[in-house]
C-alpha cells in the first residue's frame, strides 16, 4: 500500500509525457490551427526573422527556411522545426527531424511536409520518413504515407543523404505528389491513402501548386509554346484562371498567352530576376536582384507585377547572401 503513491506518480508522469508527445507526433494529435492570417491574394514573405503579411511587418521567433499561408494560419520551417505564426505570436508545432519544404494546396486548405522523426522504426534505429498532409481547417492529419521511403530493413539514413524525400506539391485538392528517398520515384497519392500511382514516366510533375500551376515553356523562333510537362523545359507558372503564363529564361522574366505566342518581356529593372508565383489572375510576384544605388550585388528585392503593366518594388526587407527571400503562397482566390 505504501508503494501506491510512487506508482501513481509514475502514471501521472507517463500521462504527461504521452500528452506532450501526442501533440508533437502530428498524426496522433492535432496540428494547432486558427484563423487565416492573410487574405487570399495577399503577399506573404519572409527574410530571416522578418515577416511581411499583406504589407505589415512582423518578427518571427526563428528564421524561416520555408513558408506557407493556409486556411489555418501561417506555418514556417526553421531548419527542422515547424512553427505556426499568428498576430498573437509564434507557436512551436513539432521537431520534424530533418529539413525540407512546406507545401499547400492552391486553396490553402491542406498543408504537406515530410516528417523524419515519427515514422516507423528501422532495424538500424532510424525512422522511415513519412509524407504528412494536414487539413488546416480542422488540424486533422489526413495522410501519413511512406511510399518510396523504404522499410524497416533499409539503411534510410544513407539513402536520404543521397535523395531527400519530398512533397513536390498538389495537383488538386485531393492528390499530393511525392518523391521517395529510397526508390527516388515520383508518386501521386490520394489523400484518402487508398490510391498510389507510379508517376515517374508521366509528362506532368507537380511542383508547388500554390502560387499558380507549374507548366513548361519552350522558346524558339521568337515564340513561346506552353504545355503541361515541366520536364526539360523552362519552368513557368500559369495564372489561377489559366489565361497567362510567366516564365524565366536566363534571368529574364517574360509573360505569354497560355495558348502560346510572342512572349512579352517583364521590365523588372534588374539584370537577373526569377518568378515567384501568382497572387491573383492578373498580379504576379518576381524576386529581382536589387539594382538600387549602393545596394550590394547579392541583395534581392520583391516586386509585384501586373499583366500588361509594370512592376512595383515592395516596401519590405530584401534578401542577401545569408538570408534568401522565402515566399509564402497558399490560398489563391477562387
Amino acid at each position: 500500500m505504501r508503494r501506491r503513491p510512487l506508482v501513481s506518480f509514475l502514471l501521472v508522469v507517463l500521462l504527461v509525457v504521452a500528452v506532450v508527445q501526442g501533440k508533437a507526433l502530428l498524426g496522433h494529435g492535432e496540428v494547432p490551427v486558427g484563423q487565416r492570417a492573410a487574405p487570399p491574394s495577399a503577399l506573404v514573405y519572409a527574410v530571416g526573422r522578418e515577416l511581411v503579411v499583406d504589407g505589415e511587418r512582423h518578427t518571427l521567433e526563428r528564421e524561416a527556411d520555408s513558408l506557407v499561408s493556409t486556411e489555418g494560419g501561417i506555418y514556417y520551417l526553421s531548419y527542422a522545426t515547424m512553427w505556426r505564426w499568428s498576430p498573437e505570436g509564434d507557436e512551436e508545432v513539432a521537431d520534424l527531424g530533418g529539413v525540407g519544404d512546406l507545401k499547400a494546396t492552391a486553396d490553402g486548405r491542406y498543408l504537406g511536409y515530410v516528417d523524419y522523426e515519427h515514422g516507423p522504426w528501422t532495424v538500424r534505429g532510424d525512422h522511415v520518413a513519412e509524407v504528412v498532409v494536414v487539413d488546416t481547417a480542422s488540424g486533422e492529419t489526413v495522410l501519413r504515407d511512406t511510399t518510396g521511403n523504404g522499410s524497416r530493413t533499409d539503411d534510410v539514413e544513407d539513402a536520404y543523404a543521397e535523395v531527400a524525400p519530398a512533397v513536390l506539391g498538389f495537383d488538386d485538392d485531393r492528390h499530393v505528389f511525392t518523391r521517395g528517398g529510397v526508390s527516388t520515384e515520383i508518386a501521386r497519392v490520394d489523400l484518402d491513402g487508398d490510391l498510389v500511382v507510379d508517376w515517374q514516366d508521366r509528362p506532368v510533375v507537380a511542383d508547388d501548386s500554390a502560387g499558380g500551376t507549374p507548366v513548361g515553356v519552350t522558346v524558339g523562333g521568337g515564340r513561346a509554346e506552353v504545355d503541361d510537362s515541366v520536364l526539360d523545359r523552362l519552368p513557368g507558372r500559369a495564372s489561377p484562371d489559366g489565361a497567362r503564363v510567366v516564365f524565366e529564361d536566363e534571368g529574364v522574366v517574360s509573360s505569354v498567352d497560355a495558348a502560346g505566342g510572342v512572349p512579352e518581356r517583364v521590365v523588372t529593372g534588374s539584370a537577373y530576376a526569377s518568378v515567384g508565383g501568382w497572387l491573383d489572375d492578373t498580379t504576379f510576384v518576381v524576386v529581382a536582384r536589387d539594382l538600387e544605388e549602393g545596394a550590394p550585388s547579392d541583395t534581392a528585392a520583391v516586386l509585384t507585377c501586373a499583366v500588361g503593366g509594370g512592376c512595383s518594388r515592395v516596401d519590405g526587407p530584401t534578401g542577401d547572401a545569408e538570408h534568401a527571400v522565402v515566399l509564402g503562397f497558399g490560398g489563391l482566390p477562387s
